[in-house]
């Protein structure tokens, strides 16, 4: 009876014992799970070798404890990047200690290059905590993204091509009556479109560089008064007359290039132009960069200020000796 009882007491204490421990080891890892720290799982980029003007989104995977949520993202882009939509947070999983979530921000590249790194602001609430703030900060720094240039193949064929058909053809009918006017009527109009040809011809003269983007600029200008509308075909034809004037007057190869590459180029050959021009080119490629692709609505008064200034520059840069013909002229 009393090997009984002292078994009895026995295991009833280590039951309690284990209890007791199962309980204390509850305890904690709800606590550790409770007020753990956020962690950063993962950061991809979709899809990873982003191109010019391609819309392409930065994903961040991190795990939160139970008893924390966020409240707020904030990405800060750096030049090159705009932010196309709101970020978004996904759960994705769950698991004993917290859970899952993927945090993704859609944008769109708008230089190409190495771009500074992206930083991510999260606001997290941890109402929980109670020797602590309820709500928290954390910051990350994504690693650097490179924007390659956006190639298109000469010999790519457009979808559109292959299912446009031959026009089929007309029914036969008699000519015969037509030959006798024909005959009479069309060398009558080779000769008419010859004579207006060669006399269109000969009073049209090759100018310099300089004297075509002057002429094209004040045309640009009369367009942009007669018709606020085309503010956009306005602005990106502003950019192509700049660039080929550039690419004439010092024999550079301009027809395809971005911001960064003109600018680039400008610091390479600082001496043909002074400080104020170089800050200008600048500042007016990024604009037109972001007009072209980004779709962002050029303003009116920059538009009409950037064409006064390039019609300035080509003046500044025309040679000498041209200005002193135009002004014996």
């Amino acid at each position: 009876m009393k090997r009984k009882t002292v078994f009895i007491t026995v295991f009833s204490l280590l039951a309690a014992l284990l209890l007791t421990a199962a309980a204390a080891g509850g305890v904690i890892y709800f606590r550790a799970a409770m007020y753990g720290a956020v962690e950063l799982d993962a950061q991809v980029l979709e899809p990873e070798n982003p191109t010019l003007g391609q819309d392409f989104a930065l994903e961040l995977t991190c795990t939160l404890p139970w008893s924390q949520q966020i409240t707020d993202v904030d990405f800060v882009l750096p030049e090159g990047l705009l932010q196309t939509a709101p970020p978004q947070i996904q759960k994705v999983s769950r698991q004993i200690n917290g859970r899952t979530v993927r945090i993704i921000c859609p944008v769109k590249a708008y230089r190409t290059g190495v771009l500074k790194p992206v930083k991510a602001e999260l606001q997290i609430e941890r109402p929980w905590f109670k020797n602590a703030p309820k709500k928290t900060a954390l910051q990350l720094a994504l690693p650097r993204i490179s924007i390659e240039p956006k190639v298109i193949a000469k010999d790519a064929e457009l979808p559109v091509a292959g299912a446009i058909e031959p026009p089929p053809e007309p029914h036969r009918k008699n000519y015969r009556s037509w030959l006798l006017p024909a005959a009479v009527v069309l060398p009558a109009a080779i000769i008419l479109a010859a004579g207006f040809y060669f006399l269109i011809r000969r009073k049209h003269k090759q100018y310099p560089p300089w004297v075509t983007a002057q002429l094209q600029l004040e045309k640009l200008r009369q367009q942009l008064q007669n018709h606020p509308q085309d503010l956009r075909n306005i602005a990106i034809k502003s950019g192509e007359i700049l660039l080929d004037y550039l690419s004439k007057r010092y024999q550079w190869d301009l027809a395809a290039s971005t911001s960064g590459e003109l600018s680039l180029l400008l610091q390479q050959n600082s001496g043909y132009f002074q400080v104020r021009q170089i800050e200008f080119l600048e500042i007016f490629m990024q604009k037109l960069d972001l007009i072209k692709f980004a779709n962002i609505k050029p303003d009116s008064q920059f538009i009409a200020a950037a064409i006064s200034q390039i019609i300035q520059l080509v003046q500044d840069t025309t040679p000498q000796t041209d200005t002193k013909n135009s002004t014996e002229r």
